[in-house]
């Protein structure tokens, strides 16, 4: 009798361990993952999403047997819900050191790139240092690490002009409302081709820094989830899934439209 009763025991004791993790992804909330609306992190083809950070999003979750949202949104919408929101994840966040504290860190959705200040190819300005472009007013998205960088180089406020799209920035490059845009090379290129303006139109005029994008947790989110993700992740870098994703950024780098990469 006392054996059998040591059995049950163990029969209880495997069975509840063996279901464990089922059981606790169960309880963890069905998290929010949003990307800006830039073509080189997300977009729409088709009723269907594509894009680096998408396509990094759903292998890491997939491993994490975790269901999400995807949403693509106007970028300041994305980085305030980021901020404040319990389980958001923003699928495309910039690591700088105004942001460093206020989100917690996943691994990163694309290889390192590079920023340059753009400006008219029919309107030459010769720029030597940050110090040259101060005098001038330069387009960023609003709340960008565009952004974060002039003010932490203390460039004056009022040549920092703010704008919520990066389409609605390029446009107005273009028509002279603003002398130079700050952006990064393969964003500007697939921006260009999208509004199907020539990007032979722009010019890069400065180097201003590199920049890596990240998979981030607002502060709001469960530990257990964003660990949860965050081994994930991890495990698909050992196993160098991340990396072959990665790979296809060295196409839109090249100034293909995400409708030339094809599915």
């Amino acid at each position: 009798m006392y054996r059998l009763k040591l059995w049950r025991v163990f029969f209880l004791t495997v069975t509840f361990l063996s279901a464990y993790p089922v059981w606790a992804a169960s309880q963890l909330q069905q998290p929010v993952v949003a990307s800006c609306s830039e073509r080189s992190y997300a977009y729409v083809q088709n009723g269907v999403i594509h894009g680096l950070s998408y396509e990094v999003v759903k292998a890491v979750f997939e491993r994490a047997k975790i269901p999400f949202q995807y949403r693509i949104m106007p970028w300041a919408r994305v980085y305030n819900y980021g901020l404040h929101q319990e389980n958001f994840l923003v699928a495309c966040l910039g690591k700088t050191p105004e942001r460093e504290g206020r989100f917690q860190w996943i691994g990163a959705v694309n290889h390192t790139r590079n920023i340059y200040f753009y400006g008219l190819t029919s309107k030459p300005i010769k720029i030597n240092s940050l110090e040259d472009m101060k005098p001038y007013q330069i387009g960023v998205l609003r709340d960008s690490y565009y952004e974060n960088f002039l003010i932490r180089n203390h460039f004056p406020r009022e040549s920092i002009y703010v704008v919520s799209r990066t389409e609605q920035a390029l446009l107005m490059l273009t028509g002279g409302r603003f002398d130079f845009l700050l952006l990064e090379e393969a964003t500007m290129s697939i921006v260009a081709n999208s509004l199907k303006i020539s990007p032979d139109k722009y010019q890069k005029v400065l180097f201003a820094f590199h920049a890596e994008d990240y998979l981030a947790f607002s502060h709001n989110t469960s530990p257990a989830l964003v660990e949860r993700v965050r081994q994930a992740y991890q495990a698909l870098v050992a196993e160098g899934v991340i990396q072959k994703i990665f790979v296809q950024e060295n196409w839109l780098k090249a100034g293909d439209s995400p409708e030339q990469l094809g599915d």
